[in-house]
């Protein structure tokens, strides 16, 4: 056997030995690991004075009140599905906070205008365009965004988008 020697009085064999130093590897590893978690996540700090919960109280009345739940509101987005596009048509998706009018112009890569769309929807509609008519290559398309309500008008950033045949 094979024996290698640790320190003046131990003789330990090499397999041993290298089972001792892998398992102090795997220390050392999960200790890191434990000092790198404690230091970015601190525990939670509780406040000395204890603070009191607000008690609901309901009290009958005749007419019954109805709170309107709001509905959910969509960023200012409108997205290309799917992209890179293939079929005979292509959706432009539109998510927007409340009901709006929506003008989309889309460019080649030369960016000439070789279509306009205009659509008017509430807040989570479709634009189809045709694709039997374009080319395959890259296209770019910007659109403007008019909420009804409000009349304010909001020029989204040009994006870009790819059709392959």
């Amino acid at each position: 056997m094979v024996t290698a020697v640790v320190g003046a009085r131990h003789a330990l064999p090499l397999r041993n030995r290298w089972i001792l130093t892998r398992q102090l590897k795997l220390i050392l590893v999960f200790f890191t690991f434990t000092l790198l978690y404690l230091y970015t996540f601190p525990p939670p700090t509780f406040a000395d004075t204890p603070t009191s919960t607000p008690a609901v109280s309901i009290t009958p009345t005749q007419s019954m009140t109805v709170t309107p739940v709001p509905m959910r509101k969509y960023p200012l987005k409108v997205t290309v599905i799917p992209n890179p596009a293939s079929g005979t048509k292509l959706n432009f998706r539109v998510m927007a906070p409340a009901p709006c009018k929506v003008r989309i112009r889309v460019n080649n890569r030369f960016f000439d205008v070789i279509a306009k769309l205009e659509k008017e929807g509430g807040t989570f509609f479709d634009i189809f365009w045709s694709l039997k008519e374009v080319p395959e290559g890259i296209y770019y398309f910007q659109a403007q965004i008019e909420d009804k309500a409000t009349g304010q008008i909001t020029q989204l950033p040009l994006q870009k988008f790819v059709v392959l045949k």
